[in-house]
């Protein structure tokens, strides 16, 4: 299994999930960063419909996708 830490700007803690991202926190960093799922979507050169699905729990992203919705989002 693997372990995700995500922190925002002021390196608190907003995340720790063992295995699988939970869908609210990317929304959640996605909201305090005053993104749409669209514009999100753009920065990542993605459907906003992924993003949507990560969302809700419909889809899980690769590791490496969530480390660039991490890097868009500003947290780590």
């Amino acid at each position: 299994m693997l372990a995700f830490v995500m922190y925002n700007d002021a390196q608190e803690v907003i995340c720790m999930k063992v295995g699988r991202i939970t869908a609210s926190s990317i929304k959640s960093a996605r909201m305090n960063k005053g993104l749409t799922q669209a514009e999100l979507a753009k920065k990542l050169g993605m459907s906003p419909s992924y993003i949507g699905q990560y969302e809700s729990g419909n889809r899980s992203p690769k590791p490496e996708t969530l480390m660039k919705i991490a890097e868009a989002l500003g947290v780590s």
